[in-house]
């Protein structure tokens, strides 16, 4: 499956290994601020959240080679200028809201997109905050996918696998998350993308609604 990774800049200074590994296998990089103990929030200036918005896009650039087209924010952190700074700073999406399983232009400038992040089956949400099993985990991932898959053969319908390695990819747990995979990877209809190949289809498509989009 294609994949978008959500990377901060201080995980791609600290493991060149991984971005190498990334860029060898064609994922693509959003921008996941700078740390996993800073997330964006009103407590923040304009000048100190512009800052850590650029400094996450410039950390991945220079260790990646690519500039992210989009923004995962950390723990979902947002203040109420955080699209406005997003689109001032050339990115395409966001992927930080829950509220609807279509993308959406947001009111900024330029307007920037939004991709859903669904995080009631986002593994760590699920199995480490919530400590529901993983078994019940993969189920609650598969029940949501058929349902979005029957949605989606009459209205253009996001699913995203939101998936830690460091949780789902553990040994006794793996099975489970490799069980999941197959069944979506074997599902037919479906545009299987990144967020930053959504984000360039409504861009390049702005006259189409979102039930016009590819699967």
């Amino acid at each position: 499956l294609p994949v978008t990774v959500a990377a901060n800049a201080g995980a791609c200074e600290r493991y060149p290994y991984l971005v190498r590994q990334f860029r060898e296998r064609g994922y693509e990089f959003a921008a996941h601020g700078t740390f996993a103990t800073r997330m964006l929030s009103s407590q923040m200036s304009e000048t100190e959240e512009r800052a850590a918005i650029a400094e996450s896009l410039d950390a991945i650039e220079r260790t990646s080679g690519t500039r992210p087209r989009g923004w995962i924010g950390q723990d979902y952190g947002e203040s109420t200028i955080t699209p406005r700074l997003l689109a001032q700073a050339g990115l395409r999406y966001v992927a930080d809201w829950g509220n609807d399983d279509q993308p959406y232009l947001l009111n900024t400038q330029p307007p920037l997109l939004s991709i859903p992040n669904q995080a009631e089956w986002d593994d760590v949400q699920m199995i480490w905050h919530r400590k529901v099993r993983a078994d019940i985990w993969r189920d609650t991932v598969l029940e949501a996918f058929a349902r979005l898959h029957a949605d989606g053969a009459t209205s253009g319908i996001v699913f995203g696998l939101h998936i830690h390695p460091w949780l789902t990819g553990a040994p006794h747990r793996i099975a489970l998350l490799e069980e999941v995979v197959d069944k979506i990877a074997a599902a037919p209809g479906v545009w299987r993308t990144t967020a930053g190949a959504i984000a360039e289809y409504v861009t390049i498509n702005p006259a189409e609604r979102p039930d016009s989009l590819p699967g």
